[in-house]
């Protein structure tokens, strides 16, 4: 989003004040670092939203339950970003954007209203499938000395396993590839997540010969 801010930037000749929450919402919810320059365009951002016009973020602190004047990083991180990731995972991100590009506060709230409904339908798929990687491992523990977790099933999101796979690793504290297998297409696809020490991208380049 940081980029996309500065192409707009150079297009447009000035700055895009207005895009301000914009990038706090992108920066926030992708995790970078909140240093230098990216500190201060959430802080400009987070004002904004706080002060806003926008019936997308009006909409969505409705179905989140936030008061506009106590929205912070929090609110994006734990509230906003995951409603508005959640349409994205399960399908199209369409409707995501419809909402922030409607200026119908009605459409608007109907919109966050669906990406609210999907994130709880995102929470209990995640459910579902950590546990059933749990019960991979119970039944078929890793290798003694396998430094690696890596679990798979037919039918698993692959939206979501990065998710899923970040929860292993809080449980087990071990490096966690989750796969969901696809029968038409003969592929895996999944996410993987590490641990300090580990470089994940290194090793999986090691076996390139089975990973495209």
């Amino acid at each position: 989003v940081g980029v996309a801010f500065k192409v707009a930037h150079a297009l447009l000749g000035e700055i895009p004040k207005d895009f301000y929450y914009l990038v706090a919402i992108g920066t926030i919810a992708d995790l970078v670092s909140l240093t230098g320059e990216n500190r201060y365009l959430v802080q400009q951002g987070l004002k904004q939203m706080q002060h806003t016009d926008s019936v997308a973020i009006e909409a969505l602190a409705n179905v989140s339950g936030v008061d506009l004047r106590s929205i912070d990083e929090e609110t994006v991180g734990f509230m906003f970003g995951p409603r508005i990731n959640a349409v994205g995972r399960l399908g199209e991100a369409a409707p995501g954007v419809d909402m922030f590009l409607t200026e119908n506060p009605n459409h608007a709230l109907a919109m966050a209203n669906m990406l609210n409904e999907k994130n709880k339908e995102r929470q209990a798929i995640v459910k579902q499938i950590t546990d059933e990687a749990m019960e991979q491992l119970e039944l078929f523990p890793p290798l003694d000395g396998a430094s690696v977790i890596v679990v798979g099933k037919i039918g698993w999101n692959p939206g979501v396993l990065g998710i899923v796979a970040s929860k292993l690793v809080e449980k087990y504290y071990r490096p966690a590839i989750v796969l969901g297998f696809d029968e038409d297409k003969k592929i895996a696809k999944g996410s993987a997540r590490s641990i300090e020490g580990f470089h994940m991208y290194k090793e999986l380049a090691k076996n390139q010969d089975i990973v495209s």
